[in-house]
């Protein structure tokens, strides 16, 4: 019986070059596919985190003024990022000596301190919700802090620069200035803050999304 050399097949262990272009063909089309979601939904949250962080920030004053028996402002800057909380009044008598002035600035209780803040890159407060292009609103009313009055309370000097919004007054009796106002990202995104008056309770509602037609 004739002996037969067979060789044995082995098994294939790579790609042809026309699979590798077939796959990475889907992969581009299912990224291309799911990139706008991703990046709306990105978007979408880092508005959510940075609204929410206003949002407990302004909530928090209600107890501070509630505790220090003393009336609170919240100011945020229209078409800019920043936002603080300071006393509105000079402390109780009893709490802090009547006479504060800047030059004992230093010694004041650090629940008094001027809080500045400023919102993520890209996000900026405005005082009404976005208008379709073309529209036009009334723009804001707006103030200044004086120099004076932020060092009695630690604030830094270029705080006096800034234009803000009025004061959203949170006072001792748990009440507090009715408003609202946005935050707008650069993609046209937006979310209301709402201030109760009777209650001052702070909320949110949902990203919304500018109509740019």
């Amino acid at each position: 019986m004739p002996h037969l050399n067979q060789q044995r097949a082995t098994p294939r262990t790579g790609f042809t070059l026309l699979e590798l272009v077939l796959a990475l063909s889907v992969l581009a089309i299912l990224i291309g596919l799911t990139w706008p979601s991703l990046m709306r939904f990105v978007g979408d949250q880092r508005l959510r985190d940075d609204v929410e962080l206003v949002r407990s920030r302004a909530a928090a004053v209600r107890s501070s003024a509630i505790a220090e028996r003393l009336t609170f402002q919240f100011r945020y800057e229209p078409g800019g990022t920043r936002y603080l909380i300071l006393p509105y009044e000079r402390p109780l008598t009893g709490r802090q000596d009547e006479n504060l002035d800047a030059t004992s600035a230093g010694s004041i209780d650090d629940k008094l301190r001027v809080r500045d803040y400023e919102l993520d890159e890209g996000n900026r407060f405005s005082a009404a919700a976005p208008s379709p292009l073309g529209s036009t609103s009334q723009p804001p009313l707006t103030e200044q802090i004086s120099q004076d009055w932020l060092a009695l309370f630690g604030g830094e000097a270029t705080l006096a620069q800034t234009t803000w919004s009025e004061a959203i007054l949170f006072k001792p009796d748990g009440s507090a200035t009715d408003t609202e106002f946005f935050v707008v990202d650069d993609d046209g995104r937006y979310q209301r803050i709402a201030v109760r008056g009777l209650t001052a309770a702070v909320s949110s509602g949902p990203v919304q999304q500018e109509d740019r037609r």
